[in-house]
């Protein structure tokens, strides 16, 4: 299971590479691989400069890659190995940290469930994104690397090009927050289980660790002359990003003061 696990990454993501190959002339082989494996494991790292002049068809791609990254790939392969003779919960369990029992007695049920609350928080987050006023292309990529806890934007300044649109900040924050919970959770919820998210310990231990941050952090900045509103819009956005390892920044976080550099640094 080890051994599928790594190769299928590696494999993936060689693959993946292609599309930037022929379609980024500029891109070296080892550029176009980098950013393919940062784009799969949902890293979030890029070589990329002026990453608004790449083709639509690029930045989709950028997109895609991460959102199969984030849950899809994984999906997939609890769906197909059990056909192949292969337990699907052992690649789930080498691969991802969500070590919780099984709530559905088959695995092709959790790879369904799984994929369908995935998809609705992805078309939710489209929709938002479209609403609050992005073009379709980036609502949709958006929609994709947040839902993902990517962080691939199709702007050099990444989520800074909607710095003066709170709302979309707002959005952004929930939809990080809810791609990072366990997807496991979601389906006990749906399946009557009502308390089941704020049951988990490691659920209240991650709000519990964002309120506290966000609100010292919140603070801190209104004591340094920031508006209420906008610090903790910008805060709570960043805070979200950087916990969940999503990695968009809505602002040079480094100007703020010491105190907010180094919790970001921790």
């Amino acid at each position: 299971m080890f051994l599928v696990t790594t190769l299928s990454w590696v494999t993936i993501s060689g693959f993946a590479s292609l599309p930037l190959i022929l379609g980024a002339p500029q891109l070296s082989f080892t550029n176009a691989v980098f950013e393919s494996v940062s784009a799969i494991t949902t890293t979030g790292s890029t070589i990329l400069v002026g990453i608004e002049n790449l083709s639509d068809g690029l930045k989709l791609w950028r997109g895609l890659m991460q959102w199969l990254g984030g849950v899809g790939i994984i999906v997939m392969g609890i769906a197909i190995l059990p056909l192949l003779k292969v337990g699907g919960m052992r690649l789930f369990h080498t691969e991802s940290s969500d070590w919780s029992d099984k709530v559905m007695p088959r695995t092709g049920g959790i790879a369904k469930a799984t994929l369908s609350i995935y998809c609705f928080f992805t078309v939710t987050a489209i929709l938002a994104y479209w609403w609050g006023g992005m073009a379709i292309l980036d609502a949709v990529v958006h929609a994709m690397t947040s839902v993902a806890t990517g962080g691939f934007a199709n702007s050099d300044a990444s989520f800074g090009a909607y710095a003066d649109s709170p709302h979309l900040l707002w959005m952004a924050s929930f939809f990080m927050l809810g791609g990072a919970l366990p997807f496991v959770l979601y389906i006990r919820f749906l399946r009557g289980s009502r308390s089941a998210l704020w049951r988990d310990q490691q659920v209240r231990g991650l709000l519990m660790l964002l309120f506290c941050v966000i609100a010292g952090l919140t603070l801190w900045r209104i004591a340094s002359g920031t508006d209420a509103f906008e610090a903790l819009t910008h805060t709570t956005f960043n805070v979200i990003s950087v916990v969940t390892t999503t990695g968009y920044a809505s602002d040079d976080y480094s100007t703020w003061g010491r105190l907010p550099l180094s919790h970001f640094s921790i």
